[in-house]
């Protein structure tokens, strides 16, 4: 029998070069570290230090329970907002 098993779901996305330029309008940005699900992932990875803008990559998500809040922040090049 196996006690305190957890199982989490991970999403593999790939991310092109130069994602952190697109407008905030078509790829908005909320919270620093723990992102919200209307979120662009891309903006999320570089803004994370993921993956860088000029050459993009790959990036997993991990879908988590929603926070009450998102604090946003100036990192990498990319203000993410709150």
């Amino acid at each position: 029998m196996i006690h305190n098993l957890h199982v989490y779901l991970v999403f593999r996305m790939r991310c092109p070069a130069f994602c952190k330029d697109e407008p905030s309008y078509w790829a908005p940005l909320f919270g620093t570290n723990i992102y919200a699900d209307s979120s662009s992932i891309c903006k999320a990875a570089v803004h994370a230090g993921v993956v860088s803008n000029e050459s993009g990559g790959y990036v997993d998500v991990m879908p988590v329970d929603k926070k009450k809040m998102y604090p946003g922040s100036l990192r990498n090049g990319v203000q993410s907002e709150r």
